[in-house]
């Protein structure tokens, strides 16, 4: 399922990952323990993370968007797909979209998704999650993590200076030696072009 739809840009938070991790070692090398998670800088910088991510799925899957009543529009169309109802992944790819966007010379498509769950391992190995962005079939990029209970697996990319056409934009998700249970709105994956 897809739609088109207008929105307006909100930009992802300035996240500090390494300079907050370096606050917590330093903490952790003056009291011989990590900070509480309430004050852990790694965790208030995960905080903003969550935070943008749940505006993201709350806006684009859960609310949705609707065509724009007035007559200035955002220069960016958007796209989305999200799961319905729970899957569960394995080895064979589960497609979370696939879109065919027409644009005009050097567009720009920022692809985003999403997959949250429960993953297990299979007995004697370790489970991973892989998802990959296809471009017009062809793998453009390839995101991959460790599956050990609750799991989040989410990654923007963005494809620059696209000629003019349509392109096919797919994300596919797979486990190997394991499966991740995905409850109702858990996966999604969005695809915005600029002009």
């Amino acid at each position: 399922m897809s739609d088109s739809f207008t929105v307006d840009v909100v930009a992802t938070p300035h996240l500090d990952l390494c300079g907050a991790t370096a606050r917590d070692m330093q903490y952790r090398e003056a009291n011989g323990k990590y900070p509480a998670a309430s004050r852990s800088a790694v965790a208030k910088e995960q905080e903003k993370l969550n935070k943008f991510l749940q505006y993201v799925n709350e806006s684009f899957i859960i609310k949705g968007f609707s065509k724009a009543s007035v007559q200035a529009r955002s220069p960016v169309r958007g796209y989305t797909s999200g799961n319905t109802a729970p899957a569960l992944v394995k080895e064979t790819p589960e497609v979370l979209c696939d879109f065919d966007l027409s644009h005009g010379e050097n567009a720009q498509i920022l692809v985003l998704f999403s997959i949250t769950g429960n993953g297990a391992s299979n007995p004697g190995s370790q489970a991973v999650l892989t998802c990959v962005i296809k471009e017009n079939g062809t793998a453009a990029a390839t995101f991959a993590q460790k599956l050990d209970g609750a799991s989040t697996i989410s990654a923007p990319f963005l494809l620059i200076n696209r000629e003019k056409g349509v392109t096919n934009i797919g994300v596919e998700a797979s486990v190997s030696g394991g499966e991740i249970a995905v409850a109702r709105c858990g996966a999604f994956a969005s695809a915005l072009v600029l002009e």
